[in-house]
């Protein structure tokens, strides 16, 4: 079963290899991890998908609130929360109809259109 993990920890260097260290020590395989900062700049947010069976996650959650730079660790997976997922596409199109194809495939999946300046 996959688990989502939300953890809080001290925004210095260092502190994710001390988590994902805790994941390699109990061999448990890590989807994916996301990090952004919080509102409080002195904290930033991991956000953790792993799976593994109940009993080993919950060690996991209860080591790394163990550790000095974590202030708090939630398993959100029963929680009501909202999960998406991120790709960065490069497409090549050309102005005109080919690029109003893209732009309405664009809009179908509520997805934003960053344009980079080309080069010759």
């Amino acid at each position: 079963m996959n688990h989502t993990l939300s953890i809080v920890v001290a925004d210095q260097p260092g502190e994710l290899s001390r988590i994902v260290g805790l994941f390699q020590c109990a061999r448990v395989h890590i989807e994916t991890i996301a990090v952004g900062a919080t509102l409080d700049p002195q904290w930033a947010r991991v956000t953790i998908v792993t799976s593994g069976d109940d009993r080993t996650i919950e060690q996991i959650v209860k080591q790394c609130e163990r550790l000095a730079r974590v202030r708090e660790v939630l398993d959100v997976t029963t929680s009501p929360h909202i999960e998406r997922d991120m790709a960065l596409i490069t497409v090549n199109a050309q102005p005109g109809a080919q690029r109003q194809e893209v732009l309405s495939l664009v809009g179908v999946f509520r997805a934003k259109v960053v344009t980079f300046p080309t080069h010759r």
